[in-house]
Formats: C-alpha cells, structure tokens, sequence
C-alpha cells in the first residue's frame, strides 16, 4: 500500500508493467528516478503521489504511451505533488500519447521552498496533456515550465493542462518560468517550426 523510493534508487516501469500504490513518496530526502516506458502505467489509489519532497530530488519521466490513471470513485484524494517542502521534482513528459489523469495537480504546494520543474517534450502530435479537476501552481515555492520538440510541432493551439472541472486555479497560477525566461501571458516561443504565444 505504500512506496518510498529514495538514496538513488530508480524505478522502471516497462512495456506492460502495472504498480498501483495508496500512498507514495519518490525522492524523499535524497535523490530518486522513474522511469516509465512502452504502456506501463502507475495507478494511484485514494491517496497522494509525491514527486520530489523533504529537500529531496525526484526525475520522473514518461515516453511512449505509458500513464498516471486515478481509481474512479467518489474520493477525490488522487493528487499529483511536485516539488514539496523543500524538495525539487522534475516531471518529464515525452511525446502525446503519454497520459495524466489525477484529481489534482500542484506545481509546488503548501510547504514553502520547493521546486517544481513540468517539461513536455512534443512530437508531431503536441503535447501530452495533463487532465486534473484541479491545479495549483507555484503556491509556496518556484514553478518552471520548459517546452521542446523532436519533431515538427502541430500549428494549432496546445492545451498543457485540462481542467476537467470549474474549479478555479489555486496558487499564483502561473509559471515563474518558460524555458528559463519570462513566462508571462503572450509570451512567444518558437518550437518546431511554429511561434506559439502562452
């Protein structure tokens, strides 16, 4: 029911690997890795994921079409941390037919001086896109946004983050950075070919 993983461990979660947890914490402390690949999937299951925590360091990256599912029900409790008291998590998601499905997402949450770093790396599909009824981002520590591709990048709009609810957005609600620069609204970006604005 519980998962730590810490002091350099990694995990590998490989083309039909399934693991499902309640509770998890990856990178706590120290430094951590995961790595997800071919259709693995990570089920979480009534309870939270951290990603990065307690002044730890946390890579997690997912290619191919691996997946974070929630368990379906009434609780509402599946929420996806990055970055978290002190911590530094950078989540790596490659490709876009990689899936996140999680109650909630918060780049950097309640505890102060953590470190959240969201890299989508896009294909000739966009990005994956991370469906959550809630997001928080930069609530008490730094939140950083980075964009590449390894392929000529669709010339329609890209949804990073799809809010499957009305909730509103909690935290600042924007990112401290994009691609190390300003990450303001209208900020233009030139990936594969096309000029995005965010």
């Amino acid at each position: 029911s519980r998962l730590v993983i810490r002091d350099g461990q990694t995990l590998n979660i490989e083309d039909g690997g399934s693991v499902g947890f309640a509770w998890s914490r990856v990178g706590r402390n120290t430094a951590a890795f995961v790595n997800m690949s071919g259709n693995g999937s990570f089920l979480m299951n009534n309870d939270d994921l951290y990603i990065g925590l307690e002044n730890g360091y946390c890579e997690w990256t997912m290619s191919d079409s691996s997946s974070i599912v929630i368990n379906v029900d009434a609780d509402d409790g599946e929420e996806l941390y990055i970055g978290e008291d002190g911590g530094t998590g950078l989540f790596t998601l490659i490709g876009s037919n990689v899936t996140v499905n999680v109650d909630r997402i918060r780049f950097t949450a309640n505890n102060p001086g953590g470190t959240a770093v969201m890299k989508f790396v896009l294909d000739a599909g966009g990005a994956s896109t991370i469906a959550c009824q809630r997001s928080y981002i930069g609530e008490a520590g730094d939140a950083h946004l980075m964009l590449s591709t390894i392929a000529q990048s669709p010339a329609e709009d890209i949804v990073l983050v799809n809010a499957t609810s009305s909730y509103d957005i909690g935290g600042t609600g924007v990112f401290n950075t994009l691609n190390g620069g300003p990450a303001a609204e209208g900020t233009l970006l030139v990936l594969g070919g096309n000029v995005y604005s965010l």
